[in-house]
């Protein structure tokens, strides 16, 4: 039976794909990589992150500082993002069930903490893990199933992008994609996550499907 559902932020639970398309161009000059028109923006979501990185030029010893100057410009917006359609709906509904749930991103503890706060979804969470590194999912998760004594087998992650997929894989647990992030459900698709889901109504149906089940 799954337990724990862990949420990656960006893209899967807060809106902020057109908001980070915005911050990325801003800050394209400053360090030296390519910046994405609104025409490309499909071609981009539809290759891994890794890819995505290389394409645009930008270089991985400045990823550090680009994330810190990425998650301050973000922090100035936070009180703007939007919601995903039906998250709100669905999170409420997950609570009710009693799902112990988290959040896992590369986003800042702060920015999650104002958005959480603004639309008063602090009580659906009972952890979270901001700052990881782009691709250090895994061992994080790791530290977390260890911390929180959590089963990997009742455990899910829930998530908008290749590199969420692969860092389940590595820890052992159960992967759920959304393709109303930034990467397309074609592209997540082709890399096998357990479930493939395309509105945030599928969650709650799956995992009473599985439960019930005894899985």
């Amino acid at each position: 039976m799954i337990k724990t559902l862990i949420f990656d932020f960006d893209g899967t639970i807060a809106d902020t794909v057109p908001a980070g398309l915005e911050i990325a161009n801003v800050l394209a000059d400053e360090f030296n990589y390519k910046k994405i028109d609104q025409s490309q923006l499909s071609h981009y979501r539809s290759i891994s992150s890794k890819e995505v990185i290389r394409q645009m030029g930008i270089s991985y010893f400045k990823l550090p500082l680009l994330a810190r100057r990425f998650k301050k410009i973000m922090r100035e917006r936070v009180a703007e993002l939007p919601t995903v359609k039906g998250i709100d709906e669905e999170l409420s509904l997950l609570h009710q069930k009693g799902f112990r749930m988290g959040i896992l991103t590369s986003n800042s503890e702060e920015n999650v903490t104002r958005f959480l706060a603004n639309n008063s979804w602090e009580k659906y969470f009972q952890f979270a893990k901001c700052n990881v590194r782009l691709f250090r999912k895994s061992g994080i998760i790791k530290a977390l199933l260890k911390k929180h004594q959590l089963n990997p087998k009742q455990t899910l992650l829930i998530g908008d992008e290749t590199r969420d997929i692969e860092a389940a894989r590595k820890c052992g647990i159960v992967m759920m994609a959304v393709s109303w992030g930034f990467h397309t459900g074609a592209l997540l698709g082709s890399y096998h996550p357990d479930y493939l889901i395309h509105h945030p109504s599928e969650i709650a149906k799956i995992l009473n499907s599985l439960n019930s089940q005894g899985l």
